[in-house]
């Protein structure tokens, strides 16, 4: 492995670690010319997917292009990268059962994906993904995130697996939950005297 410091190609393997759901193997590599460390990922080879793009021409799956797209869905959104991860992972599986796969099946099982980890990544997803030109687009596809929340809670992931972690934005929502719960709480009252 070249190191990307100073192209020396001589380095060494410090540590090494399953990852991504045992699907990669995580090295950490330390290069022996300038002691540059760094580190690389080896995960079972999916070039050979061939993506038909909708004007029916072929090109390579790109793993990075597509988790690139995913995490602009998902920027500012309490989704970790292993989720996002995991998530790819798990439709390459599926994905690798053909040759090739079109595009539009892609972007469906994506927006499945993210649709059950996260409801606005997947609302800002589907506005790209679809080309939305309107405001009726997003009322459609909410109305439908609204449908699919009215079926019950198991059609979107536990709060306990979004939570925030503790930091100011945790400290915004504990906040907020507080002035919920005082607001939800009946002012207290006096007797009233009535005459009969």
């Amino acid at each position: 492995m070249q190191c990307p410091s100073c192209n020396s190609l001589k380095n060494s393997v410090v540590d090494s670690r399953l990852t991504d759901h045992n699907l990669a193997i995580r090295r950490r590599r330390h290069c022996d010319s300038c002691g540059h460390r760094f580190t690389t990922f080896e995960r079972l080879r999916t070039a050979d997917l061939i993506v038909i793009k909708k004007d029916q021409t072929r090109e390579q799956y790109d793993r990075e292009k597509l988790e690139r797209g995913i995490w602009k869905a998902c920027e500012k959104r309490p989704v970790k990268k292993d989720q996002i991860e995991a998530l790819i992972s798990r439709l390459e599986e599926k994905w690798a059962a053909n040759a090739e796969t079109p595009t539009f099946q892609i972007g469906e099982d994506i927006m499945g994906g993210l649709k059950n980890l996260d409801p606005v990544a997947y609302i800002r997803f589907a506005s790209v993904y679809r080309q939305f030109t309107d405001v009726e687009s997003f009322e459609r596809i909410i109305k439908n995130l609204l449908e699919t929340a009215a079926q019950g809670p198991e059609a979107f992931p536990s709060r306990s697996e979004l939570r925030v972690e503790d930091g100011p934005e945790r400290e915004h929502q504990r906040g907020l939950s507080e002035r919920k719960k005082e607001d939800a709480q009946p002012a207290p009252t006096e007797p009233i005297a009535v005459d009969l």
